[in-house]
């Protein structure tokens, strides 16, 4: 079609000028399909049918729907938007829906978060303001079978923090909290209880703690019914491991032969169908780009980390969320940061223990971005026809005698 067009204005006997202005014309066309295009980018990774972009965000497992509960977390970038809502992702039909509760605990990122058995609800603590800033010291549950939140007030509670770490002791029934970065900027090593039954935090006076921190991951091995502590930041990094004994209130270093590196900001889980810690990325600060994307599973029985390579893997990471899938022996990450912290994430993945390999889930956007690129292009086309139009007719008219 351009062709013929030029060559009409050939036929007409317009000058190289008027080649030039089509010219220019096409090239403004471009341009306004790649703004269009970047923007349809944007808009259909946050938007459509998913989170969407977000970092410090937490997910839990429910056991009962067989679901995956996602809340919080920041669009990276200075971006403050208010993700205040809940997600749920059906397993069974690969689908994530947003639920908006009406009260909820206001908007924040690098919260703590467990599942609680006894009642089938969701505990949350702390955190930091996605406003402005500041830590939280705040106590929710999410009821699962109602879809409601509720404060609790109690007095004690743990100081606000961010980064500390939750796990669920299913022996003593009760949530334990350590650790995390205080509202002073002061690194914390303090543990707490918080009983389900009658809503109350309650400090644990423990013997040889390790050494305050954040950033770090705590699970609770329901084999042997003790917790586990991996790594985070102290003054420096840390690549310790450390036993929790409930019976006795002690801590425990856990000497091994070989182990990850260095890092925080990294997450773990206790897998119960292996018996196996797992773990992924994290903040090593000396690796390029800070992130990393490591798999590492910890054996319990043989007391020996293990570095698994699967063939595909998602991209380094750190500040991210993850949850296992005790029905289906997985584990799914979502989002984070990557890039010397520039790059915020939206991907999705699981990890298979048959294959031990990565899988990424539902990338939806790229099928949607191409259609907005022909659209574009018709855009595009529509533009410098219209225009080329426009020019004729006012040369008709200007050469008219």
């Amino acid at each position: 079609m351009n062709i013929n067009i030029i060559k009409k204005f050939k036929n007409r006997g317009k000058n190289s000028r008027d080649l030039k202005k089509f010219g220019l014309i096409l090239i403004i066309g471009l341009l306004m399909q790649v703004i269009f295009v970047s923007n349809i980018e944007h808009s259909v990774a946050v938007d459509e049918g998913n989170p969407g972009l977000r970092t410090g965000q937490k997910m839990v497992y429910n056991p009962v729907a067989e679901e995956i509960i996602l809340f919080g977390g920041n669009r990276g970038n200075g971006d403050t938007s208010l993700l205040d809502t809940v997600w749920k992702y059906n397993i069974s039909q690969s689908e994530w829906v947003e639920i908006n509760p009406g009260l909820s605990p206001i908007s924040r990122y690098n919260h703590a978060m467990v599942y609680l058995p006894g009642n089938n609800s969701i505990l949350l603590f702390g955190g930091r303001k996605n406003s402005d800033y500041t830590q939280l010291d705040d106590t929710w549950k999410y009821d699962l079978r109602t879809n409601t939140w509720e404060e609790i007030i109690c007095t004690p509670k743990p100081p606000a923090r961010q980064f500390s770490s939750l796990t669920y002791d299913s022996q003593s029934e009760r949530a334990l909290l350590f650790g995390g970065f205080g509202q002073n900027e002061e690194h914390l090593n303090d543990l707490w209880e918080f009983t389900p039954e009658n809503n109350t935090w309650t400090e644990i006076t423990t013997t040889n703690a390790p050494q305050s921190r954040y950033g770090h991951s705590l699970i609770y091995r329901n084999a042997t019914n003790n917790a586990y502590l991996f790594g985070g930041r102290t003054l420096g990094l840390n690549d310790d491991l450390w036993k929790f004994d409930p019976s006795i209130n002690a801590w425990n270093s856990v000497v091994t032969s070989t182990k990850p590196l260095q890092r925080y900001l990294h997450s773990m889980e206790y897998c119960s169908e292996s018996d196996l810690g797992f773990l992924f990325g994290g903040d090593n600060e000396n690796t390029q780009g800070r992130a990393l994307d490591d798999t590492w599973v910890f054996n319990f029985t043989a007391n020996s980390w293990i570095l698994i390579q699967p063939e595909t893997s998602p991209v380094s990471r750190l500040i991210y969320s993850m949850c296992y899938d005790s029905a289906l022996n997985q584990v799914y990450i979502y989002g984070g940061l990557t890039d010397d912290y520039q790059v915020c994430l939206g991907d999705f993945w699981q990890f298979d223990f048959t294959s031990s390999n990565w899988i990424e889930i539902g990338d939806g956007s790229k099928g949607s971005i191409e259609g907005y690129q022909g659209i574009g292009i018709s855009i595009m086309s529509s533009i410098a026809v219209c225009t080329l139009i426009i020019i004729r007719k006012k040369r008709s008219t200007a050469f008219r005698i």
